[in-house]
């Protein structure tokens, strides 16, 4: 599943905000300016279709299995009751029947939380254009089909369709990874719960183990990954006594094996990032929330080069089937990446790569966010251009270094 373009109002700290995604989209700028309030808005979608009651579109989990978002107040603009805040979103079109979703969001008194008051939704192959606007949602709409017309479609039913759908894509095709990442233990108990490498990066030490012990080919291309950023030579599993397993890793050729308790803290906060995307399909969308940390600026910079790698590997013709097997024509399709980042060197990686050619400008979004009291967060759409060149910067953006730089030259 893929993830083309997502607008918010009156939705915390943005007053409107409206930010269309590339195959890398870098959202970067200043502390508590918005980035992570982008990416909840993604969330609040994804996690609701999580839920038990599979409630999106009807009701919107703020807290569930992605992020905690606390109540109303807390994720309306200046934390207003009398705020309506709005969620659109734009999915992949050639895997969903639905692939454009606008929802509306009211303050219910009774339940203290978000009431859907509007919805929207269309694709390629239908057209809702009525806005549903009732208590129990129990309107019957038009839709508009290709092949015909369908006078009566009951709307409960298009709500299952819609959730089932995403659910299934959101499953298999959709991961995020916080900032916020568990610590490496020394030694481990196998777990048969799901290995899906959750939000805090639980679960990426089981995946290992399991592909590891099934000689899975993923386990090979886990170590050459962590080759090409030259981060670890080697890793595997180790078996010990009373179930127990621990990982053990070789920072270079002819180093001794260490468990990974005993090296660098970066490369344990790195793994669960390179695990969850090796598990996701090639047409997927990974948002990854500062994935630098702990990380040494050289590796920052490599990170760079192992997205554009992983973009330009899908981008090559494959043959798609839809669930009927029903036969598409080929398409080119990629992984997608949303990285919240502090990095400078991430970014002038990606600007040498655009340089050098090996990504095309248009597939690198990069947004700055900057607080604005009166107006909320604003998204500065920033282009790196074929020569390098940094257009429609904002003041702040790679201001220090440059400031240092000439505070250097003229004080040296």
């Amino acid at each position: 599943m893929q993830i083309h373009r997502l607008a918010l109002k009156n939705f915390k700290c943005f007053k409107e905000v409206d930010v269309s995604f590339s195959k890398i989209t870098l959202l970067t700028g200043e502390n508590s300016s918005g980035k992570s309030s982008l990416i909840y808005g993604i969330l609040a979608v994804l996690q609701s279709l999580n839920s038990q009651s599979k409630s999106f579109p009807l009701y919107l989990s703020l807290n569930g299995k992605y992020v905690n978002m606390g109540g109303y107040k807390d994720v309306s603009f200046n934390h207003s009751l009398k705020n309506d805040f709005e969620i659109h979103i734009n999915l992949s079109e050639d895997d969903l029947n639905f692939s454009d979703i606008k929802t509306l969001w009211h303050f219910d008194k009774i339940s203290h939380s978000p009431r859907l008051t509007q919805l929207k939704i269309s694709s390629s192959i239908t057209e809702i254009n009525e806005v549903i606007q009732n208590d129990d949602l129990s309107y019957r709409v038009s839709s508009d089909y290709k092949t015909g017309i369908v006078d009566s479609a009951d709307i409960n039913d298009l709500f299952i369709e819609l959730c089932e759908e995403l659910i299934h894509y959101s499953n298999y095709g959709f991961n995020f990874i916080s900032s916020s990442r568990v610590s490496p233990d020394r030694t481990y108990y196998q777990s048969i719960a799901n290995n899906m490498v959750n939000n805090y990066g639980e679960g990426y030490i089981d995946q290992i183990l399991e592909w590891n012990d099934n000689k899975s080919k993923e386990i090979y291309k886990l170590v050459s990954v962590l080759k090409d950023l030259k981060i670890l030579y080697d890793i595997k599993p180790n078996r010990l006594s009373g179930g127990r397993f621990e990982i053990k890793v070789k920072i270079k050729s002819k180093s001794k094996w260490e468990s990974l308790v005993d090296v660098g803290f970066g490369i344990s906060q790195f793994l669960p990032i390179i695990v969850a995307d090796l598990q996701l399909s090639d047409d997927s969308t990974l948002i990854m929330s500062q994935p630098e940390i702990h990380l040494h600026p050289s590796i920052q910079a490599n990170l760079g080069d192992y997205l554009v790698k992983k973009v330009n590997e899908g981008n090559k013709g494959n043959t798609i089937f839809t669930s009927d097997s029903d036969y598409l024509p080929s398409r080119k399709i990629s992984k997608t990446y949303i990285v919240e980042t502090h990095s400078e060197y991430l970014l002038n990686r990606m600007r040498l790569l655009i340089v050098k050619g090996e990504i095309q400008p248009k597939d690198v979004a990069v947004y700055y966010f900057e607080n604005s009291i009166k107006d909320g967060s604003i998204a500065h759409r920033i282009e790196f251009t074929k020569d390098g060149q940094i257009l429609n910067a904002p003041k702040g953006f790679f201001e220090t270094y440059m400031i240092d730089t000439m505070d250097i030259a003229l004080n040296a």
